[in-house]
């Protein structure tokens, strides 16, 4: 086979070539290397400049025995390129390509490639040649062809034909961008031919493989550029596309968080409606009902009254439970962290059921373990409810002669300090699967227990996300026939400082009977509501503490009588017609002449929290939560009427 190569023109390919590798190998990393076409594409130009160096000696060879052994090394670096290069093919046209792929096209290539190499079979030693052309200053180096060149051509040429095979298949299926690469095949298949013919003595003519070799790496380079180009606009498409997507997407993010916001808010004030409306008819039935209780009556009345006045209290319960549930579930709970005197709150907390208890002959046990703090850092109101939900519902489901122990220690489990409560009782007990829905909201033990203890079923799914609330857990434990106990963690921490002692609310401490009240603590004072009952079982609760009040029935009334006369003590209601209870502390406090205005506090059946702050916004120095009782005034008047 003879073989012709110009060394110049060899080097500058080989040039070429290892820089345009080294490019498309740096874009395998910078895709991540998932790219496999890429790092395909840098192999085909190594092997390829191998080749073409090799070549370049084998111009330069001024022996027969130095052009033989680079013509044998260009054998093995021919096999190479077609291993690569077919492996290339493969890439091009199938997303993936197996091992055993890979593996059968070295099989095929690369052997043939040693046996041409390292061995006496490629060339028939007895008959190479160097030979010149004057006319073009050529040098080169023939030998005959042996046995193992032409099992190689066979193969190479039965190779490239597949190639071309798989490439017109996809081309025809719609991969245009094909062509070039498929155009560069063919020629580099006639330039093959070419020097073959030229080795086999059929005629003299250039070699042409080397630049059949620089065609096709540029067709595949440009292929490559196109496929980039195509990946680079239909990735800036997608962009964009995705773009628009997410733009459309946060529009309607932004509509879905508007509707939910009205939503909520729609919700809130329906709350705060039902509340109000469910409030303000209860107001007259508590006042009445008090007011009642303070006549003359026979024992049968008041026993009569007395169950009036606990059913009262238990529909207030309800009403208050489904109120918090609705603000727990909205996250609208703020939490406090305030001082508390641990024993003092639990003792106050358990004496609220005394009398409950009494009735049923039940014993209350309190147990603390003994290092702990005195003061704690926690949320009163928020423990004290949890407390009375867990305490109220041992005393329902324990019967006569029964015993409840609550008990609070340091919880081991957790690093930080954190409090356990336990309160265990000896009742009716629940069942293993009557568990599982116990922190549900609406839902109790079973249908029997709903019907024999009645309830909302909302008590323990409240206690749950308070607890949650305040940094810890809730569980319990249970046995039929022999009692419950249910435990709880909060987060908590010694505190550094006392809490405040409050003054006393309750008249008695002082010594004053009710109706001496005024006597002692003179006060003006202005009652502001629409309501007629309301106005009525107020005139008639400060009657009862010795004190002529005067009302006014709207805003606009409470501002000119405001105006006119100096009052200590204003309690305002909220929603009233023309002028609504916020605009007309406003109008009130500002328009004081005196420089002591007067203290307003607002009386509403409105007691979302949130509202509060608009209250205390408005100027209101405290809040009277409906129905009000003549103890919610005399907290009022104590708290504000020495000051």
């Amino acid at each position: 086979m003879g073989l012709k190569v110009a060394s110049i023109p060899s080097l500058c390919i080989a040039i070429v070539s290892i820089t345009i590798g080294f490019f498309h190998l740096l874009s395998y990393y910078d895709k991540g290397r998932n790219e496999k076409l890429h790092l395909s594409f840098f192999q085909v130009c190594l092997a390829i400049s191998g080749f073409l160096l090799i070549s370049a000696g084998l111009y330069n060879s001024d022996s027969v025995a130095e052009g033989s052994v680079w013509q044998r090394y260009q054998f093995l670096f021919a096999s190479i390129i077609a291993t690569t290069f077919f492996i290339f093919i493969f890439h091009l046209v199938r997303k993936e390509v197996s091992v055993r792929t890979i593996f059968t096209i070295v099989l095929i290539y690369i052997p043939v490639g040693l046996a041409a190499t390292f061995t006496d079979y490629a060339t028939k030693p007895l008959h190479p040649a160097i030979k010149h052309i004057d006319a073009l200053n050529i040098t080169y180096y023939e030998a005959e062809l042996g046995n193992i060149i032409v099992i190689y051509s066979i193969l190479l040429f039965g190779g490239m034909l597949y190639s071309l095979y798989l490439l017109l298949n996809n081309y025809r299926r719609g991969a245009t961008d094909l062509f070039g690469i498929i155009i560069a095949i063919v020629i580099f298949f006639i330039f093959s031919t070419n020097d073959i013919l030229i080795g086999a003595g059929i005629y003299t003519s250039l070699y042409l493989m080397e630049y059949g070799f620089f065609i096709v790496l540029l067709s595949m380079a440009h292929l490559l550029h196109k496929r980039f180009i195509l990946f680079y606009r239909s990735t800036e498409e997608k962009a964009r596309n995705l773009e628009n997507i997410i733009e459309e997407q946060t529009i309607e993010l932004k509509r879905a968080l508007q509707r939910a916001e009205k939503s909520d808010r729609a919700k809130t004030s329906f709350v705060s409606t039902m509340s109000h409306e469910i409030r303000t008819p209860l107001n007259g039935i508590f006042g009445m009902t008090e007011l009642l209780l303070k006549t003359d009556l026979n024992e049968e009345q008041k026993e009569f009254m007395g169950t009036i006045r606990l059913s009262m209290d238990h529909l207030l319960q309800i009403i208050n439970d489904i109120l918090d549930f609705t603000r727990i579930t909205e996250n609208k709970i703020v939490l406090e962290s305030t001082p508390l005197d641990l024993e003092k709150f639990l003792f106050q907390t358990i004496n609220t059921f005394k009398t409950q208890a009494d009735s049923k002959e039940i014993a209350m046990n309190l147990r603390l373990q003994r290092d702990l703090p005195r003061f704690i850092l926690g949320d009163e109101v928020r423990l004290r409810q949890v407390l009375i939900n867990l305490i109220g519902n041992a005393l329902k489901f324990t019967p006569q002669h029964g015993q409840i122990t609550i008990e609070v220690t340091r919880s081991e489990e957790h690093e930080d300090f954190h409090l356990q409560f336990v309160v265990s009782d000896t009742g009716i007990g629940i069942t293993e699967s009557q568990l599982n829905k116990l922190f549900r909201p609406f839902t109790q033990a079973h249908e029997g227990i709903e019907r024999t203890f009645g309830g909302t079923g909302l008590g323990l799914a409240i206690s749950a996300r308070l607890v949650q609330a305040m940094g810890g857990e809730i569980w319990v434990t249970s046995k039929p026939g022999e009692g419950s106990r249910f435990s709880f963690t909060i987060s908590s921490g010694a505190a550094d400082t006392q809490p405040e002692i409050e003054e006393p609310t309750d008249i008695n401490n002082h010594g004053i009977a009710d109706a001496n009240l005024a006597e002692h603590m003179p006060l003006e004072i202005l009652v502001v509501d629409d309501s007629d009952i309301n106005i009525k079982i107020a005139l008639r609760i400060f009657e009862f503490l010795g004190y002529a009040i005067e009302c006014a029935r709207d805003g606009n009334e409470a501002i000119s009588k405001s105006l006119a006369k100096h009052y200590d003590i204003i309690f305002m209601d909220i929603h009233m017609p023309n002028t609504n209870g916020i605009s007309a502390t406003k109008s009130i406090l500002n328009q004081s002449r005196n420089s002591i205005k007067p203290v307003i506090v607002a009386m509403t059946a409105d007691v979302i929290e949130e509202n509060r702050d608009v209250y205390t916004q408005a100027g209101m120095s405290d809040f009277i939560a409906k129905p009000f009782q003549t103890d919610d005034f005399k907290k009022i008047l104590f708290r504000w009427g020495q000051k």
